[in-house]
Parts: structure tokens; sequence; C-alpha cells
């Protein structure tokens, strides 16, 4: 997502492999999900990745984060709402 538009990678109906996941095991235990097919499982499974660009000097465009909103605002009325988590 930058500032001029937000791109879907990954289906919501599909897992990206983006977080919670460490040898020590999760840094957040309540996100912790498994699955038969990823039995260490972690919150891959249960949450959804949402990544932003930054400028050339390092900061996040304003546009980019009212873009960010209006994506998180879309996921709430699919998904409901949900904590929200950064890293």
């Amino acid at each position: 997502m930058d500032r001029n538009k937000a791109l879907e990678l990954i289906p919501l109906d599909e897992v990206a492999f983006h977080a919670n996941e460490r040898k020590e095991g999760p840094l957040i235990p309540s996100l912790k999900a498994t699955a038969p097919y990823y039995p260490r499982g972690n919150a891959n499974l249960i949450s959804i990745g949402i990544e932003t660009c930054v400028e050339k000097d390092g900061t996040i465009h304003p546009d980019t984060i009212a873009r960010t909103v209006l994506v998180v605002q879309m996921l709430q009325q699919k998904f409901g709402k949900q904590p929200i988590y950064r890293h």
C-alpha cells in the first residue's frame, strides 16, 4: 500500500506467512493457532498482514496512512472489529 493504491497480494481466504513466528515460540501467545497442515501454528492462520510503503526519506506519507485506515475499516466491516498489532 502506498499513497496511490492498495493491492491485495494474497487472497483473504489463503494463509500468508508473515506474523508471530520465531524459534522461541509466538511473541503473542493468544495469537497462536494450529491446523493439521501447520501443527506449530501461529498468527498467520488467524491474521491479515497489511504492509505500507515508506517514502525515500523514511516517512510514511499522510495519504498512505489515510489509505491504510480505509483498508482497516473495510476489513472490519467484513470480519468484525479485531485487535490490531503493529510490528
